[in-house]
């Protein structure tokens, strides 16, 4: 939801609450009759209050039809097919991540993160590398061999694959094969 929606939502949701209230105080007789009755007549003939209701309409219509927008798939990457719409999720796009980075020697761990954009996908790897590795070859193993695996296997656009050395591994025992 971006910042324009949020601040519509947050009126909307003031000017709903303080209505709500208002309309809850008066079982009340917490407000008396003539302050609503001599209210009502001022809004009448005041231009400012018709503004204020036009207003709050166009809010709610774009807060309604931001409920039935379709925003972009957010648990995977959706695409449509002459067949119907295909949706990888993120965790199958991570086990091809691991399936791509089980060759590279030199990682001891790691960690994916995926952010979709618009038209491709940025994945940022957290890795935990073997001290005896030249870490800059390796980050290039990863980065290629990442999205190499992504774009042949799933047809999935990857705009950036971000390595972070997080930490290089106290031992040296390489993993097994």
């Amino acid at each position: 939801m971006n910042i324009l929606n949020k601040f519509f939502l947050f009126f909307y949701l003031i000017i709903t609450s303080i209505l709500a209230f208002v309309v809850g105080l008066m079982p009340l007789n917490i407000l008396s009759n003539d302050f609503i009755v001599s209210f009502v007549k001022e809004a009448n003939k005041n231009f400012y209050v018709t503004i204020f209701a036009f207003v709050v309409l166009v809010i709610n219509l774009i807060v309604l039809l931001n409920l039935f927008k379709r925003e972009n798939f957010k648990l995977g990457v959706s695409r449509y097919t002459s067949e119907g719409e295909l949706i990888i999720s993120n965790e199958a796009i991570k086990a091809l991540i691991s399936k791509s980075l089980s060759d590279v020697k030199g990682l001891k761990d790691f960690k994916v993160f995926l952010k979709p954009n618009k038209d491709k996908l940025s994945v940022m790897i957290k890795a935990i590398v073997f001290p005896d590795h030249n870490i800059p070859n390796l980050v290039l193993q990863v980065q290629t061999a990442t999205k190499t695996y992504l774009e042949s296997v799933a047809e999935i656009p990857v705009a950036e694959v971000k390595v972070i050395v997080d930490e290089i591994a106290s031992n040296t025992k390489l993993r097994m094969e």
